[in-house]
């Protein structure tokens, strides 16, 4: 549920959706999110000071809580 969330908010983000890979590390208590664009896409994901990643984030998180997990997504050079 909570990757599916993610490429459905990061997609429209992209130039090049077929270069977004998002690894997902299932731990007992956190599922952790790492992911991967094209170099020229990364500003998009980010945003301007971080804002749209953080926003990212945030709705991951909120909707992570509802099934009682914690989230960690980087996002990765």
């Amino acid at each position: 549920m909570l990757l599916k969330l993610l490429r459905h908010l990061l997609i429209p983000l992209l130039e090049d959706p077929s270069n977004l890979s998002i690894d997902h590390l299932d731990t007992p208590e956190v599922d952790v999110f790492l992911i991967s664009v094209a170099q020229g896409d990364r500003g998009h994901v980010l945003g301007r000071e971080g804002k749209t990643a953080d926003a990212v984030r945030g709705l991951v998180k909120r909707a992570a809580e509802t099934v009682d997990r914690d989230v960690v997504i980087d996002i990765l050079d």
